[in-house]
Protein backbone atom coordinates (compact mmCIF):
# COMPACT_ATOMS: atom_id res chain seq x y z
CA UNK A 1 0.00 0.00 0.00
CA UNK A 2 2.84 2.34 0.85
CA UNK A 3 4.43 1.67 -2.55
CA UNK A 4 1.17 2.26 -4.43
CA UNK A 5 0.54 5.43 -2.45
CA UNK A 6 4.07 6.64 -3.18
CA UNK A 7 3.66 6.20 -6.95
CA UNK A 8 0.16 7.71 -7.01
CA UNK A 9 1.42 10.74 -5.09
CA UNK A 10 4.48 10.97 -7.33
CA UNK A 11 2.40 11.30 -10.49
CA UNK A 12 0.36 14.13 -9.03
CA UNK A 13 3.44 16.30 -9.55
CA UNK A 14 3.34 18.15 -12.87
CA UNK A 15 7.05 17.63 -13.60
CA UNK A 16 6.61 13.85 -13.26
CA UNK A 17 3.59 13.91 -15.59
CA UNK A 18 5.60 15.80 -18.19
CA UNK A 19 8.57 13.45 -17.79
CA UNK A 20 6.29 10.42 -18.22
CA UNK A 21 4.65 11.87 -21.34
CA UNK A 22 8.01 12.78 -22.85
CA UNK A 23 9.37 9.29 -22.09
CA UNK A 24 6.39 7.57 -23.72
CA UNK A 25 6.53 9.71 -26.87
CA UNK A 26 10.30 9.40 -27.23
CA UNK A 27 9.87 5.67 -26.65
CA UNK A 28 7.61 5.59 -29.72
CA UNK A 29 9.97 7.74 -31.79
CA UNK A 30 13.23 5.98 -30.95
CA UNK A 31 12.48 2.55 -32.49
CA UNK A 32 10.88 4.09 -35.59
CA UNK A 33 14.01 6.11 -36.31
CA UNK A 34 16.52 3.74 -34.72
CA UNK A 35 15.60 0.77 -36.89
CA UNK A 36 16.50 2.74 -40.03
CA UNK A 37 19.72 3.97 -38.41
CA UNK A 38 20.82 0.38 -37.72
CA UNK A 39 19.82 -0.87 -41.18
CA UNK A 40 21.80 1.94 -42.83
CA UNK A 41 24.80 1.25 -40.54
CA UNK A 42 24.72 4.71 -39.01
CA UNK A 43 24.71 3.67 -35.35
CA UNK A 44 27.29 6.36 -34.48
CA UNK A 45 25.25 9.16 -36.03
CA UNK A 46 23.06 9.80 -32.96
CA UNK A 47 26.16 10.53 -30.87
CA UNK A 48 27.53 12.76 -33.61
CA UNK A 49 24.33 14.79 -34.04
CA UNK A 50 23.91 15.03 -30.27
CA UNK A 51 27.35 16.60 -29.95
CA UNK A 52 26.76 18.90 -32.92
CA UNK A 53 23.43 20.08 -31.48
CA UNK A 54 25.45 21.37 -28.52
CA UNK A 55 26.73 24.08 -30.88
CA UNK A 56 23.22 25.55 -31.01
CA UNK A 57 22.69 25.17 -27.27
CA UNK A 58 26.04 26.77 -26.40
CA UNK A 59 25.42 29.53 -28.96
CA UNK A 60 22.05 30.31 -27.34
CA UNK A 61 23.77 30.62 -23.94
CA UNK A 62 26.47 32.81 -25.48
CA UNK A 63 23.87 35.10 -27.10
CA UNK A 64 21.99 35.26 -23.80
CA UNK A 65 25.19 36.26 -22.00
CA UNK A 66 26.28 38.75 -24.68
CA UNK A 67 22.91 40.42 -25.30
CA UNK A 68 21.50 40.07 -21.79
CA UNK A 69 18.33 38.48 -23.20
CA UNK A 70 17.20 35.32 -21.39
CA UNK A 71 14.97 34.22 -24.28
CA UNK A 72 17.97 32.52 -25.89
CA UNK A 73 18.89 30.64 -22.71
CA UNK A 74 15.32 29.62 -21.88
CA UNK A 75 14.57 27.99 -25.22
CA UNK A 76 17.73 26.66 -26.87
CA UNK A 77 15.85 23.82 -28.59
CA UNK A 78 15.40 25.49 -31.98
CA UNK A 79 19.06 26.45 -32.31
CA UNK A 80 19.97 22.94 -31.17
CA UNK A 81 17.70 21.40 -33.82
CA UNK A 82 19.03 23.77 -36.49
CA UNK A 83 22.66 22.86 -35.84
CA UNK A 84 21.79 19.19 -35.54
CA UNK A 85 20.27 19.36 -39.04
CA UNK A 86 23.39 21.19 -40.26
CA UNK A 87 25.51 18.41 -38.76
CA UNK A 88 23.39 15.77 -40.49
CA UNK A 89 23.76 17.52 -43.84
CA UNK A 90 27.53 17.79 -43.33
CA UNK A 91 27.66 14.05 -42.69
CA UNK A 92 25.80 13.36 -45.94
CA UNK A 93 28.15 15.69 -47.85
CA UNK A 94 31.24 13.97 -46.45
CA UNK A 95 29.74 10.52 -47.09
CA UNK A 96 29.25 11.40 -50.76
CA UNK A 97 32.65 13.06 -51.11
CA UNK A 98 34.57 10.23 -49.41
CA UNK A 99 32.64 7.31 -50.88
CA UNK A 100 35.33 4.77 -50.03
CA UNK A 101 35.69 6.04 -46.44
CA UNK A 102 32.14 6.98 -45.47
CA UNK A 103 32.67 6.17 -41.80
CA UNK A 104 35.15 9.05 -41.32
CA UNK A 105 32.40 11.63 -41.87
CA UNK A 106 30.91 11.21 -38.39
CA UNK A 107 34.13 11.62 -36.33
CA UNK A 108 34.95 14.76 -38.36
CA UNK A 109 31.54 16.35 -37.71
CA UNK A 110 31.52 15.22 -34.06
CA UNK A 111 34.96 16.73 -33.40
CA UNK A 112 33.96 19.98 -35.09
CA UNK A 113 30.75 20.23 -33.06
CA UNK A 114 32.52 19.47 -29.78
CA UNK A 115 35.21 22.09 -30.43
CA UNK A 116 32.81 24.87 -31.46
CA UNK A 117 30.37 24.18 -28.59
CA UNK A 118 33.26 24.17 -26.08
CA UNK A 119 34.31 27.57 -27.39
CA UNK A 120 30.81 29.06 -27.01
CA UNK A 121 30.34 27.50 -23.56
CA UNK A 122 33.60 29.06 -22.37
CA UNK A 123 32.71 32.46 -23.84
CA UNK A 124 29.23 32.47 -22.30
CA UNK A 125 30.57 32.33 -18.70
CA UNK A 126 27.35 30.48 -17.89
CA UNK A 127 28.12 26.79 -17.56
CA UNK A 128 26.11 25.96 -14.44
CA UNK A 129 23.64 23.78 -16.37
CA UNK A 130 26.28 22.30 -18.68
CA UNK A 131 25.77 18.82 -17.18
CA UNK A 132 22.06 18.85 -18.09
CA UNK A 133 22.82 19.91 -21.65
CA UNK A 134 25.49 17.23 -22.06
CA UNK A 135 23.45 14.34 -20.68
CA UNK A 136 19.87 15.61 -20.66
CA UNK A 137 17.38 15.60 -17.80
CA UNK A 138 13.88 14.35 -18.51
CA UNK A 139 12.63 15.79 -15.21
CA UNK A 140 13.23 19.33 -16.51
CA UNK A 141 11.02 18.94 -19.60
CA UNK A 142 8.55 21.81 -19.97
CA UNK A 143 5.12 21.99 -21.60
CA UNK A 144 6.81 23.70 -24.55
CA UNK A 145 9.03 20.65 -25.15
CA UNK A 146 6.08 18.27 -24.76
CA UNK A 147 4.26 20.07 -27.59
CA UNK A 148 7.34 19.94 -29.86
CA UNK A 149 7.87 16.22 -29.14
CA UNK A 150 4.18 15.47 -29.78
CA UNK A 151 4.22 17.30 -33.13
CA UNK A 152 7.39 15.47 -34.17
CA UNK A 153 5.91 12.11 -33.21
CA UNK A 154 2.79 12.76 -35.30
CA UNK A 155 4.90 13.86 -38.29
CA UNK A 156 7.12 10.75 -38.09
CA UNK A 157 4.13 8.40 -37.86
CA UNK A 158 2.49 10.14 -40.84
CA UNK A 159 5.70 9.78 -42.87
CA UNK A 160 5.76 6.06 -42.10
CA UNK A 161 2.10 5.65 -43.07
CA UNK A 162 2.41 7.63 -46.31
CA UNK A 163 5.87 6.49 -47.47
CA UNK A 164 6.43 3.10 -45.83
CA UNK A 165 7.35 1.32 -49.08
CA UNK A 166 9.78 4.04 -50.11
CA UNK A 167 11.39 4.18 -46.66
CA UNK A 168 11.97 0.41 -46.63
CA UNK A 169 13.34 0.42 -50.18
CA UNK A 170 15.76 3.28 -49.54
CA UNK A 171 16.89 1.78 -46.23
CA UNK A 172 17.59 -1.77 -47.45
CA UNK A 173 18.70 -1.34 -51.06
CA UNK A 174 19.37 2.08 -52.57
CA UNK A 175 20.09 0.62 -56.01
CA UNK A 176 16.72 -1.12 -56.13
CA UNK A 177 14.98 2.04 -54.86
CA UNK A 178 16.59 4.06 -57.64
CA UNK A 179 15.48 1.46 -60.19
CA UNK A 180 11.90 1.80 -58.90
CA UNK A 181 12.05 5.55 -59.54
CA UNK A 182 12.20 6.60 -55.88
CA UNK A 183 13.81 9.98 -55.27
CA UNK A 184 16.78 8.95 -53.10
CA UNK A 185 17.97 12.47 -52.35
CA UNK A 186 14.54 13.55 -51.13
CA UNK A 187 14.06 10.64 -48.73
CA UNK A 188 17.63 10.82 -47.47
CA UNK A 189 17.14 14.53 -46.76
CA UNK A 190 13.85 13.86 -44.94
CA UNK A 191 15.50 11.09 -42.91
CA UNK A 192 18.43 13.30 -41.88
CA UNK A 193 16.13 16.17 -40.86
CA UNK A 194 13.78 13.95 -38.83
CA UNK A 195 16.69 12.12 -37.19
CA UNK A 196 18.36 15.43 -36.31
CA UNK A 197 15.17 16.75 -34.70
CA UNK A 198 14.63 13.56 -32.66
CA UNK A 199 18.26 13.44 -31.49
CA UNK A 200 18.10 17.10 -30.44
CA UNK A 201 14.96 16.52 -28.41
CA UNK A 202 16.48 13.48 -26.71
CA UNK A 203 19.56 15.56 -25.93
CA UNK A 204 17.40 18.18 -24.26
CA UNK A 205 15.30 15.58 -22.40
Amino acid sequence: MITLSFFSDLFTESFMQRAFLAGVMLGVLAPLIGSIVIIRRLSFIADTLGHFSLVGISLSLFLSYSLGNEIFADRPLFLGIFFSVVGGLLIEIFRRYYKSYKEISMPIVMSLGTAVSAMFFSLSKKTGSLYNYLFGSILTVTDYYIVVIAITMVVVILLYVLFFRQIISVSFEEGNAKFLGINLNFFQLIFIIVLSVVVSMMKMS
